[in-house]
């Protein structure tokens, strides 16, 4: 169990880190950072001593921080996180589009479409049961200097961390543009790598539909080859109608929450501490 202290220093880390890849329109690492960031909140909105760690970083210097502090705040000090929020919607020296994301949020909370504490439903004890090992090895590995060579990086690394690093991105990538932004954005046996994961793991269902979207996804490659050359987010945008592999997204979704691949992880991850010495 990280200490509060260590969880504090997460927070700030993934917010800032998140901040300066949305800065540099690096997309897929703020997206990650997001996952990340998510769990971390999650454990500090669960205890009175997180939620005052949470206030207090309200009144962080760095405005991605201030954000994310203050957003995960509203249930428990909405007038002064609705405060700090304003601030920076208001503040002009910031980046637009950043401060339409902060009107956002407050648009959503106002309307009651801002969900943040939805843990006790029976839905999502079931999906997110554990301590959360497998974003915390994420983390690590995403905290190393040698993640600036992402692919040498990561076929460098033991089955384990393999399988937690390209599991995880799959359904990340998944959840937030389907199949078709996950081959997009995936390196050359990235694919193979997640379906190896599953595999190790025990999610055989999983491993039989990624076999599925990989053959589709070859069959469709020479109509989406001059796009993906491009590679410019127009070009990604038009690769979605030379594609059926949203009719595998949903199907995706549905397993993810059946086998709950993260229960997986934990438990394979507690049972071989040999493979992740990074979280040492």
């Amino acid at each position: 169990m990280k200490s509060l202290e260590e969880l504090k220093k997460q927070f700030i880390d993934i917010a800032i880190i998140h901040e300066e890849a949305m800065k540099r329109g690096n997309h897929k690492l703020g997206n990650k950072q997001t996952v990340v960031g998510g769990k971390i909140s999650k454990k500090l909105r669960n205890s009175e001593e997180g939620r005052k760690v949470l206030k207090n970083l309200m009144n962080h210097s760095s405005p991605s921080v201030r954000y994310w502090a203050a957003t995960n705040c509203l249930p428990y000090f909405t007038e002064d996180a609705i405060k700090v929020l304003k601030e920076i919607e208001e503040n002009e020296n910031l980046d637009p589009a950043y401060r339409a994301s902060v009107y956002i949020t407050l648009d959503l909370w106002k309307n009651g479409e801002l969900k943040l504490d939805n843990e006790n439903t029976e839905e999502s004890n079931k999906e997110d049961n554990s301590e959360g090992l497998d974003l915390d090895v994420l983390y690590a590995i995403e905290s190393s200097e040698e993640m600036k060579n992402e692919e040498k990086y990561i076929k460098s690394l033991n089955r384990g961390m393999q399988m937690v690093f390209t599991t995880l991105e799959f359904e990340r990538e998944i959840q937030n543009g389907g199949l078709n932004q996950f081959f997009w954005n995936a390196f050359p046996d990235q694919a193979k790598m997640a379906r190896d994961g599953y595999k190790l793991i025990g999610a055989h269902a999983l491993v039989e539909v990624l076999d599925e979207a990989v053959k589709m996804f070859m069959n469709e490659l020479p109509e989406n080859e001059k796009n993906i050359k491009e590679n410019t987010a127009k070009a990604l945008e038009k690769s979605y109608e030379n594609t059926d592999l949203g009719e595998l997204d949903e199907k995706f979704e549905d397993l993810i929450k059946k086998v709950n691949p993260g229960k997986l992880r934990e438990d394979y991850i507690a049972s071989h501490l040999e493979e992740f010495k990074i979280l040492n």
